[in-house]
This record gives C-alpha cells, structure tokens and sequence, in this order.
C-alpha cells in the first residue's frame, strides 16, 4: 500500500470521525436543552404550586376573596397583604410569558397560564391591582393584559371559582342520581 492511500484511508477515517463526533454533538445540545425544559417546568410548577398553598391558606381567603371582589371595607392591612400577593401574581404570570416568548416554554404549556391570568383579570380587585402596579412591569407584558382585558370587555360576568365549583357539583350529583 502506498503512502498516498493510506493518507487517503486516514482522511476518510477522520472525515467519518468529525461526522460522529457532530453527531455526538447535536444529540448532547439536544438533551441538554430538553433537560433544561424539563428543570423550567419544574420551577414553574413549583411557583405555582407555592402561589396556591398561599392562596389556599385559611387566614388569607378572606383577604384574597375580599381582594379580588374589590371589597371597599378592607382595612389598609388588609389591601397591602391582597395588593403584595397580586403583584407577586402578576410577576409570576409576567415570568412566564418571557419563557414562552424567548421559547424556553411552549404554548401548550403558555397556554393554561394564560387563561389563569384572564381569569385573575374577570374580578375587579385583580384589575384595580394591575392598574396600581401596571408601571412596575415589563411593557410587553402590560400589552398582553391590556389585550385580554379588551377580550374580556365581550365576555360573560365571571362568577367566584366557588359558585362554578358548586354549580359543576351539582350537576355532577344529579347525573349520579339520574343513572342510579
């Protein structure tokens, strides 16, 4: 075999090389970004899930009830604790449309936050918040509210997560009653 084959067989051996190790690459880049997905879904839930246990928690319902219904006998404490817990609310739903706009999440996953913030935007008291806060907040995030709240212009009279929740129960004990 003469010198000028084998340099060509290693040449070929390092061209089939550089084209593994690209490969090797592009599977690497992938996984990494589908892992940082995944660890972006997790800090979101995770607010989420801390927005709710928050939310949920017995000595601030009334406030949040009050709060949301825009209720003009809140003491001053009383709206300071329903206005910080909006603006926190509000940073988070603002978060989360960044990650949805710079693709770090997508719409499917956009999507029911965005319809949890319109929902949040039905009671007047969240609306009175904005309104307060709106300065403190990202211009292009301000546009989206300003958007769902001409949406909601149209839309039916939102009732409290309360009254649908029982209006879907009783509906679903009559028709367990119904098939019985």
């Amino acid at each position: 075999m003469s010198l000028e084959q084998l340099n060509f067989i290693f040449q070929i051996l390092a061209s089939c090389a550089v084209v593994v190790s690209l490969l090797y690459l592009a599977v690497q880049t992938r996984q990494t970004a589908r892992n940082q997905q995944a660890q972006m879904h997790a800090m979101r839930l995770q607010s989420i899930r801390e927005d709710v246990r928050r939310l949920s928690d017995p000595e601030f319902q009334p406030v949040y009830r009050a709060g949301m219904a825009a209720d003009a006998d809140l003491t001053p404490d009383a709206a300071t604790q329903f206005m910080l817990m909006a603006y926190s609310l509000m940073i988070s739903f603002q978060e989360q449309f960044h990650q949805f706009q710079e693709g770090m999440i997508s719409a499917r996953r956009w999507e029911p936050s965005k319809h949890a913030l319109r929902r949040q935007l039905m009671f007047p008291g969240f609306r009175a918040a904005f309104a307060t806060y709106r300065m403190d907040l990202d211009p292009t995030f301000v546009a989206l509210v300003v958007q769902l709240l001409a949406e909601l212009k149209t839309a039916p009279v939102m009732q409290s997560t309360y009254v649908q929740w029982k209006q879907h129960a009783d509906e679903e004990r009559a028709a367990m009653t119904a098939t019985a």
